[in-house]
């Protein structure tokens, strides 16, 4: 958590933005880190993706090419090649723009006078990527360069199934503390903003 947590900071206080990607079987913890992760992030430097075709990706253009700029790109799980396939223009954007800080396409469209004409699409700015996947996908370098991948431990199944058992038995240590501990998100948060300001 607090690996991927350092991660999203970067792209908030730095403005260096660098992509978080978990890996893991399904039930291994991976989404649980991530969430507990971004919960620690202003909710306003956080997007998730309901949809990564090439008419979505357009439709940011038209509307605020600067949409990405500095925002953490939550495109939820990544349950193989297929889903990378289908989402492969989408990332290539977020990378060109993770590096460069810009991208552009372009698209033939109708046009009632002369049959098509060339229309031009760009967005700007500096995201990074978030997401899950499965163990085995093999990545490209590209994005290997622009990301840290976390693996949730396997081997400690007592130590979460006690910590499960504890944390729903009101009134307990246990749960007074993980309550503490989650009230303070919402300072760290603004703690977040103090230091983008600063820095």
């Amino acid at each position: 958590i607090l690996y991927a947590f350092l991660a999203y900071s970067s792209q908030i206080i730095l403005k260096n933005p660098i992509s978080v990607i978990g890996i893991g079987d399904g039930g291994s913890g991976k989404t649980h880190i991530q969430d507990v992760a971004l919960s620690m992030i202003p909710d306003d430097y956080i997007h998730t993706v309901k949809s990564m075709t090439d008419a979505a990706l357009y439709s940011y253009c038209e509307t605020n090419p600067y949409f990405f700029d500095g925002k953490i790109i939550n495109i939820g799980d990544m349950g193989g090649k297929n889903d990378h396939e289908e989402a492969q223009n989408f990332k290539n954007a977020m990378k060109e723009m993770q590096t460069d800080g810009y991208m552009r396409r372009e698209k033939q469209v109708p046009d009632n006078e002369r049959g098509h004409v060339t229309q031009i699409y760009e967005l700007y700015g500096y995201p990074c990527l978030t997401y899950t996947n499965v163990p085995g996908f093999d990545f490209e370098d590209q994005e290997k360069s622009r990301s840290i991948f976390y693996q949730p431990r396997t081997d400690n199944d007592q130590a979460v199934m006690a910590f499960k058992t504890l944390s729903r038995m009101k009134g307990t240590r246990t749960t007074e503390l993980l309550e503490q501990e989650q009230s303070k998100t919402e300072n760290i948060k603004k703690m977040l903003i103090a230091l983008r300001h600063r820095m």
